[in-house]
């Protein structure tokens, strides 16, 4: 709002650049929940198209919001209410609409839509490569996808970090050659001894959690 001499009037100052781009980056989190629920059909191709379509909602969304204008739906409509005549007046100038449905929906249908085409690339035009099947009822259905185990398979058993383990939901214990994990997806604890590995074995396997079928 703005005062011009003895008025005030509304006024919508453009956005700057940086706040067109933070303001696009708001939906990257329904695209992580699409991708999660659509990772048990997806499957294997989920680390490929994942952060692809993440990207293009965002480049979609910027594009969206600097070519449209700025509109303001305001009602200016004075009533006041008496209380208590020698104590307050209670006032309500007007109604000031903050978000649109329309809108809404409309950055809904662009998260669907990036993620149904490059759902679509990557399965005829792209045909990414499959990666390695962790096949484990331990880690949820977008960590077994998204993780990358190449580097991280010994003895034919998977192994993951700790750290990551703690971002996937199992908080884990090491206690007297034992792992105590704590699943705070299913809540349950699950013990499994720690496995014996030659002293040649690369030294991130010695301090990382086994993932067992």
């Amino acid at each position: 709002m703005v005062k011009r001499s003895t008025a005030t009037a509304f006024t919508l100052p453009r956005l700057a650049w940086y706040d067109l781009i933070l303001a696009s980056l708001e939906l990257h989190w329904f695209i992580y929940l699409l991708n999660d629920a659509l990772s048990c059909f997806t499957r294997l191709r989920t680390a490929w198209y994942a952060s692809k379509c993440t990207w293009l909602t965002s480049a979609l969304v910027l594009l969206w919001m600097a070519c449209r204008s700025n509109q303001l739906t305001a009602q200016i409509n004075r009533q006041c209410i008496a209380k208590d005549m020698d104590y307050a007046l209670v006032c309500n100038s007007g109604v000031v609409e903050i978000g649109n449905m329309t809108f809404l929906l409309f950055s809904v249908a662009i998260c669907f839509f990036s993620v149904l085409t490059i759902m679509a690339f990557d399965k005829y035009v792209w045909k990414s490569k499959q990666t390695i099947d962790c096949r484990s009822l331990l880690l949820s259905a977008p960590a077994k996808y998204i993780l990358d185990f190449e580097h991280w398979v010994y003895d034919n058993v998977f192994y993951v970090d700790r750290a990551t383990a703690l971002m996937t939901g199992i908080i884990s214990i090491v206690w007297r050659d034992k792992f105590y994990l704590l699943d705070i997806k299913k809540w349950r604890i699950l013990v499994i001894s720690r496995p014996t590995l030659a002293a040649s074995a690369p030294r991130r396997f010695h301090f990382a959690v086994p993932i067992y079928e």
